[in-house]
C-alpha cells in the first residue's frame, strides 16, 4: 500500500468516526478503526499532513481533529461507499408513496416528515412553477340536490377538491351530462387561453346547473393560477437542535427562516439537470445561512420535462452516502407513480 492510499483510508476512518461521534477524532481512536497496524506517531504525523493540505481542522491545540469542506467534499467524491437502502428503509417509504395519492402538495408534504424521520435531518420539497398545466380530467361527486364536491386532475399529477353548495337543486340525472360538458371542454387548456375554451350555450342552461358549471370554472382558474406559482414545503424542522452543532439556536433559526421563504429555496434549483444526487457543502452553498450546513438534493420528474426537487439540510456532519441512497430511491420511486398516474389517466380516457 503506498503513502497516498494510506493517508486517504486514515481520512476516510476519521470522517466516519466524526460523523457517528460528532466529536474531534485523536490519534488513539483511529488506530482501533484502521485494517492495518501504525504507530502512533505515525498516525499523528499523517493527521498532520492532511490539516496542512486543508482536508482536516483542529478546533483546539490539544484536541483531536475534525474534517473541513475540502475533506468532506474529497470523501463524497472520492471515499464514501454506496450503500443500498435497507429492507426497513425500503418498507417505510415504499407505504408513503404508495399510499393513495390525494392532493400531491399533501403528499410530499407527508414524504417530508418521513424523510425526516428516517434520516433524523430536517427534509424539504421544491414544487416548480408549471406555466402551462391544465385540467386532465373532472370529476363530480354527488352528496344530495345542492351539494357536490368538484375533483380537479392536472396534468402534472395533482388532484384538488372543493366541495360545492347550491342555491337550486340539481336533478341526480344531469350531474353526468354536467361531467361530460367540462371534460369535452375545458380540459387541456391552459390558463391563459382558457378565455378561447367552448362557452357557447353555457348560458341557455337551467340557472343551478349554469352555476355548478360556473364555480366549478372558477375552481379551475384558482388551481391552475396556484400552480403558476413555485412552492416549498419543509419537514422536521425541531431535528435542526438535535444536533451539536445547532446549540447555538441562531445557527439553526438562520437556517429555517431561510426556508420559510419560497423564494429564497428556488435559489437552491439548479440552472442545469441534477445528477441522480447532488451534494453541496458548508462555503459550497452560496446562501449565508446554508454555509454552515450541507444541502442534498435528488429530482424527481413531473409530467413533461418539468423536475420538482427534494432535499435534505443539516450540518457538514452527516452520513452522506444513507441519506443519498434514500432521497435517490424516494425520487425514483415518486417520478414512477406520477407517471403511472398519469398514463392510466390517458387509458382509462382513450
Amino acid at each position: 500500500m503506498d503513502s497516498t492510499t494510506r493517508k486517504f483510508i486514515i481520512l476516510k476512518a476519521l470522517i466516519e468516526e466524526y460523523i457517528e461521534s460528532a466529536e474531534p477524532v485523536g490519534s488513539k481512536t483511529l488506530l482501533l478503526k484502521l485494517p492495518f497496524s501504525l504507530s502512533s506517531a505515525t498516525v499523528r504525523s499523517i493527521l498532520s499532513e492532511l490539516e496542512t493540505e486543508g482536508y482536516l481542522e483542529q478546533p483546539h491545540t490539544s484536541a483531536g481533529r475534525i474534517p473541513s469542506d475540502l475533506g468532506y467534499r474529497y470523501y463524497v467524491n472520492h471515499l464514501m461507499e454506496r450503500p443500498t437502502v435497507s429492507a426497513d428503509d425500503l418498507d417505510s417509504l415504499s407505504k408513503v408513496l404508495n399510499s393513495k395519492i390525494g392532493e400531491l402538495d399533501k403528499l410530499l408534504a407527508e414524504t417530508n416528515q418521513a424523510l425526516a424521520k428516517l434520516t433524523s435531518h430536517p427534509a424539504f420539497t421544491i414544487f416548480p412553477k408549471v406555466s402551462g398545466a391544465f385540467i386532465h380530467r373532472f370529476e363530480i361527486v354527488t352528496i344530495d340536490q345542492m351539494n357536490f364536491v368538484v375533483v380537479l386532475v392536472t396534468n402534472t399529477g395533482i388532484v384538488k377538491n372543493k366541495l360545492i353548495k347550491l342555491k337550486d337543486p340539481i336533478v341526480k340525472e344531469y350531474v353526468p351530462k354536467i361531467c361530460t360538458i367540462l371534460n369535452d371542454r375545458f380540459t387541456r387548456i391552459p390558463l391563459a387561453l382558457l378565455a378561447h375554451a367552448n362557452y357557447e350555450g353555457l348560458d341557455r342552461l337551467d340557472p343551478s346547473i349554469k352555476e355548478l358549471i360556473s364555480r366549478t370554472l372558477d375552481f379551475l382558474k384558482s388551481v391552475l393560477s396556484d400552480l403558476s406559482e413555485s412552492s416549498v414545503a419543509f419537514g422536521g424542522s425541531e431535528l435542526l437542535l438535535t444536533f451539536p452543532e445547532y446549540k447555538n439556536a441562531e445557527k439553526a433559526h438562520e437556517i429555517l427562516e431561510y426556508f420559510a421563504t419560497d423564494s429564497h429555496a428556488m435559489e437552491l434549483i439548479p440552472e442545469s439537470n441534477l445528477p441522480s444526487v447532488s451534494i453541496s457543502i458548508g462555503d459550497e452553498n452560496a446562501p449565508e445561512p446554508l454555509k454552515n450546513a450541507s444541502l442534498v438534493i435528488s429530482s424527481y420528474k413531473l409530467a413533461g420535462d418539468k423536475m420538482g426537487y427534494v432535499g435534505i439540510v443539516g450540518p457538514t456532519r452527516m452520513d452522506y452516502a444513507k441519506i443519498a441512497a434514500r432521497l435517490q430511491l424516494f425520487s425514483e420511486n415518486l417520478s414512477k407513480i406520477l407517471d403511472d398516474i398519469l398514463i392510466h389517466e390517458d387509458e382509462g380516457n382513450e
